[in-house]
């Protein structure tokens, strides 16, 4: 790997995380959610976007980390990953290049990241962890999120 990407960078908490800027469609302010009490727990509601009704995924709750209410400042990324889903963020710090010659592969880190981590950047003095969402998500979770819109379009 000796190529140059651009990855968006977004915090979580006190953690960065970087996705692929290819595979980013949109990012959009904290917006009111349709909350799907009767959903699946990793799906927070729903959100209408210019007429596209998308899941909101917790992606709090995939990752373990703990609950938190979305908060004015917050951000929402729309990202392309098989389905089109969305999720919440802290914030977004921008577009960032890394070359992968630079990257910590996941497979240095823990051989068991690689499913769905690409590796570790720097940025700011901090460490970025890139994150291949295509990957993170199965199969099933994909179909229930699809399954999920198209019941609520």
């Amino acid at each position: 790997m000796d190529q140059i990407s651009c990855y968006c960078i977004f915090k979580i908490d006190d953690q960065l995380y970087g996705v692929a800027v290819s595979h980013v469609e949109k990012i959009i302010r904290a917006a009111a959610v349709i909350p799907l009490p009767e959903g699946p727990e990793t799906i927070i509601g729903l959100l209408n976007v210019e007429g596209r009704v998308l899941p909101v995924v917790n992606i709090r709750k995939k990752w373990h980390l703990p609950e938190r209410a979305m908060e004015v400042d917050d951000r929402i990324i729309l990202f392309k990953a098989g389905a089109l889903v969305s999720f919440i963020v802290n914030g977004v710090e921008g577009i960032v290049q890394f070359d992968h010659l630079k990257f910590h592969e996941a497979e240095e880190i823990h051989p068991g990241l690689q499913r769905y981590i690409e590796g570790v950047g720097r940025f700011n003095n901090s460490s970025v962890i890139i994150v291949d969402m295509a990957r993170f998500f199965n199969d099933q979770e994909f179909i229930c999120m699809e399954k999920v819109a198209a019941d609520h379009e």
